[in-house]
């Protein structure tokens, strides 16, 4: 969480680092089609327009969203759509890359399944105190995955752990 921008309810912009490494981790490549998870200002969608055919900057709060879509104004092949962050964007999916901007304490699998063949979802899973980033690649209507590096940065809402008992 060190290196994180503060922005409103909790949420932040990931640190350099984390953002830097997930990217490259993504592969996006210029015919892509992007779903930026988590998008808060803009900043990460504005970012990752340059790499993709098209993106679109998720976001649950109507304050980021709206500071987003005036940040992005004049970006083409960009757009901010306000919904739901952990129900994705099942309308217009297929994605080739899903990014998300925070950690998540489950698999995100509603996110999984908008993936096109050969998609690639990329994020930090949160188990326990540490955090690992991963990527979540789809071939085939099979889904594999595997860890990368080592961050720790805030849930994202609605991608908490779910609770169990245990004792």
């Amino acid at each position: 969480m060190e290196g994180c921008i503060p922005l409103a309810n909790g949420r932040v912009l990931l640190d350099l680092r984390s953002f830097g490494k997930l990217a490259q981790l993504a592969t996006i490549d210029s015919q892509d089609r992007v779903l930026d998870v988590g998008c808060g200002t803009g900043y990460s969608t504005a970012v990752l327009s340059h790499l993709c055919a098209e993106i679109i900057g998720l976001e649950q709060d109507s304050t980021l969203a709206a500071t987003a879509t005036g940040n992005l104004r004049g970006a083409a092949n960009a757009e901010i759509v306000c919904a739901r962050l952990a129900d994705g964007l099942p309308e217009r999916a297929p994605f080739n890359v899903i990014f998300l901007n925070g950690a998540v304490g489950r698999t995100p699998d509603g996110l999984i399944d908008q993936l096109a063949d050969g998609g690639r979802l990329v994020c930090i899973v949160c188990e326990g105190a540490a955090g690992h980033a991963r990527i979540y690649l789809k071939h085939d209507g099979a889904t594999g995955e595997r860890d990368a590096f080592d961050a720790t940065v805030p849930v994202l809402p609605g991608f908490e752990q779910n609770r169990s008992f245990a004792f």
